[in-house]
């Protein structure tokens, strides 16, 4: 049994959970999980009717270093147009806030690690480090602080 990291979703508040569990391959984690979660919403269902906390799963940690998959939610209702006429989406994550933008109709991005504790809410940059993200932070307040005075 392989000890793996997921992340679900309380259906009725959005609240997200980080959870572990043991599954058989890495190759079928998320096949696992998700009938994991789904045995668990059965059971819920029995047992609280309609006052049960249904949950989804949202993210799971397959390369086991601790990092989880960006939780990708649409940002607008509509599709719009940028300056050269293209349709694009707004997509932000929902654990590390940053946004991406997609030409492609029904499309969600793809790859990359959610890092919540290394990442600007300002600007959507990744940082190596946490401290680095601090020194990130303090400079653009130092120039807030210029501009304004």
């Amino acid at each position: 049994m392989i000890r793996i990291k997921f992340q679900t979703r309380n259906v009725s508040t959005g609240d997200i959970m980080n959870e572990d569990a043991n599954v058989i391959s890495m190759k079928d984690a998320r096949m696992e999980l998700q009938a994991l979660v789904s045995r668990f919403n059965a059971t819920e269902l029995a047992r609280y009717g309609d006052d049960a906390q249904l949950r989804e799963l949202v993210a799971v940690d397959t390369s086991q270093e601790g990092q989880l998959q960006h939780d990708w939610h649409k940002k607008n209702l509509g599709s719009e147009l940028d300056k050269h006429g293209f349709i694009f989406d707004t997509w932000q994550c929902r654990g590390c806030g940053i946004r991406r933008e997609v030409r492609t109709l029904d499309g969600v991005p793809h790859g990359g690690d959610c890092f919540p504790e290394r990442t600007c809410r300002v600007c959507g940059k990744v940082f190596a480090s946490a401290k680095n993200l601090g020194r990130h932070l303090r400079r653009k307040e130092n120039n807030y602080v210029r501009k304004k005075t």
